[in-house]
């Protein structure tokens, strides 16, 4: 797998910086997709996240009341950003940096994100890539700055892929 962290631009703003992940050679970024694929069915939904977006980036930053947190392992900064039954996974780093990756819908009639294979997917997704992330930030091939901008080597190889 190879991961291309990406700001977008359209969101990121001086209180926080707003990414997400272009996967191996994909056109899209992993929020686009999850945008292309919810977007004709919950526009609603979407526009809310969006709006959030736009706030966390130029207004309030990434406070704790815009997430689910804990979605992921203890400790890996695996969050969601949601409006009603859509949710869009993420890695929240403190109040000015946040990386976005899928998500979808919900249902009501399951509990937790596992019971659904696509939403249990993504989650995956997300805690790999935070993986792949956090073991970069070790090494000092990526650093988290205060500002919200990653710097180092935004294009992650994963040689140890199964």
């Amino acid at each position: 797998m190879k991961v291309e962290l990406v700001d977008l631009e359209e969101f990121s703003g001086n209180k926080a910086h707003i990414y997400s992940v272009l996967l191996d050679d994909a056109e899209d970024t992993l929020f686009d997709q999850f945008v292309e694929e919810n977007g004709p069915l919950y526009p609603n939904e979407i526009r809310e996240i969006v709006k959030e977006l736009i706030a966390m980036g130029n207004k309030v930053g990434c406070q704790e009341h815009f997430f689910k947190l804990n979605e992921g392992r203890l400790g890996d900064g695996v969050a969601a950003v949601w409006a009603k039954r859509i949710r869009v996974y993420c890695l929240r780093y403190g109040s000015s940096l946040i990386i976005l990756g899928g998500g979808g819908y919900k249902s009501p009639s399951i509990r937790a994100y596992q019971e659904d294979p696509v939403l249990s997917g993504k989650v995956e997704e997300i805690k790999r890539i935070a993986e792949l992330i956090n073991e970069r930030i070790k090494e000092k091939d990526l650093k988290l700055n205060e500002d919200g901008i990653i710097s180092g080597e935004l294009i992650i190889n994963d040689y140890e892929e199964n």
